[in-house]
């Protein structure tokens, strides 16, 4: 136990570069730790029976970064973590796990890998400000036990395309007692072929009260074919979608939707979102569909399409959002259809505040500046919700998207 590793240089050949077993309170700094050889046992670093071990501002390379089973309280930070094993995590928790912190890593996973593995783990797990990339799975979380909770925070994942198996940004399966997904971009930034298979941002199944709130989904045209998924949830309840962004572009893909529930999906609420298409597909496409066995709770969004909207419930298809309402009010009553005016979603830029005349935020200056057109979603939120985080002048309402209700929402 109280093992310091600092400064250090260790490498082992297919077995543990660092084993933590059984341990507590390990402090590991300012160290490369690599495990070469490509077997499953080839892993950086390896925790069992841990407790309380703090890793931070590492290199960590193996078949897989880190394994963590049966362990608790690890705080893994500011590190590199690439893992190179074909179907390997850069990083995984497992077996009974409890309590750990995983924020501000830079992680690469292989091809078919993932970059974060979390399931069957009984506590807390915070998963903030990482940056993700290279992995057929982004952030991966199942089955977790009824103690399990999971936060997904401002992260940012860089989806991979494939014309080998589905990819997805967030995966999430299994989670009965909830999660929170708050303010991460999961973007496609490297114009590549998913054909024969789809590229979904978040996917959910067989899970429950999930909180999706403040993050932005955007393919700006970088899948040149295959599919193209913003959100899926599949047997998802109970679960809201508020304050989003969703974007996606494109003119070879063969299906595509921004919002798809199916297979009994009830109970969910979907507002304050900006949703906004501009493609061409041989397949179907929609900007939501939803099947005939799913219902919720839809207003106050914008749900905007340069080319026709389409809509779906069932087996019924509306070509506006006025059919949309007409046909299913009272859904979307209050909802707009409008482009959006996000500043600049285009590839690596992905800023989606909203042009104001008043203020619009500039992340580059981290100063407010002056546009010369208004956005249609300010303003345009929920009355009913909060705008109390909006800077002043808010006009007393929150803004559509996934800076509404933030500090650095645009000005009105």
């Amino acid at each position: 136990s109280n093992t310091t590793i600092t400064y250090s240089y260790m490498k082992a050949t297919d077995f543990y570069a660092v084993s933590l077993f059984p341990s507590g309170g390990a402090v590991i700094r300012f160290s490369t730790m690599v495990s070469v050889g490509g077997g499953v046992n080839s892993i950086a670093i390896h925790l069992l029976i841990n407790a309380g071990s703090t890793i931070e501002n590492n290199y960590i390379q193996g078949s897989s970064g880190v394994v963590m089973s049966n362990s608790s309280g690890l705080r893994l930070a500011s590190n590199v973590i690439a893992a190179t094993r074909v179907g390997a995590a850069a990083f995984e928790a497992s077996a009974g796990s409890l309590e750990m912190t995983v924020t501000s890593n830079t992680i690469v996973a292989p091809s078919t890998g993932r970059g974060i593995y979390i399931q069957d783990i009984n506590a807390v797990a915070m998963i903030s400000t990482n940056t993700i990339s290279g992995g057929q799975y982004g952030i991966s979380v199942a089955t977790l036990s009824a103690a399990g909770k999971i936060w997904i925070t401002s992260n940012t994942i860089i989806a991979s395309v494939s014309t080998t198996a589905d990819t997805f940004g967030v995966y999430l399966d299994g989670l009965m007692t909830g999660a929170t997904i708050q303010n991460n971009a999961v973007v496609w930034r490297k114009s590549a072929s998913q054909a024969g298979f789809t590229a979904y941002g978040l996917y959910a199944k067989s899970a429950s009260g999930l909180n999706i709130d403040h993050n932005r989904i955007s393919n700006p045209g970088m899948i040149t074919a295959g599919s193209n998924e913003a959100i899926r949830f599949i047997d998802a309840d109970n679960s809201q979608v508020k304050f989003n962004d969703f974007h996606s572009s494109g003119t070879g893909l063969t299906n595509a939707y921004l919002f798809r529930m199916t297979d009994g999906s009830t109970g969910g609420i979907l507002t304050n979102n900006v949703f906004s298409t501009s493609w061409t597909v041989t397949g179907s496409s929609a900007t939501i569909l939803a099947s005939a066995d799913s219902a919720g709770f839809s207003d106050y969004n914008d749900w905007y399409s340069s080319n026709t909207l389409a809509m779906q419930y069932g087996a019924v298809a509306y070509q506006s959002l006025a059919a949309w309402q007409a046909g299913l009010s009272p859904q979307d009553a209050n909802s707009i259809s409008a482009e959006p005016q996000w500043f600049n979603p285009s590839v690596g830029i992905e800023d989606f505040h909203p042009r104001s005349t008043s203020g619009r935020w500039n992340p580059g200056t981290q100063a407010f500046v002056l546009d010369g057109s208004d956005s249609p979603t300010l303003d345009a939120a929920d009355p009913a919700e909060s705008y109390t985080n909006e800077p002043t002048p808010n006009g007393g309402r929150a803004n559509q998207g996934s800076y509404g209700n933030t500090a650095t929402a645009s000005r009105v």
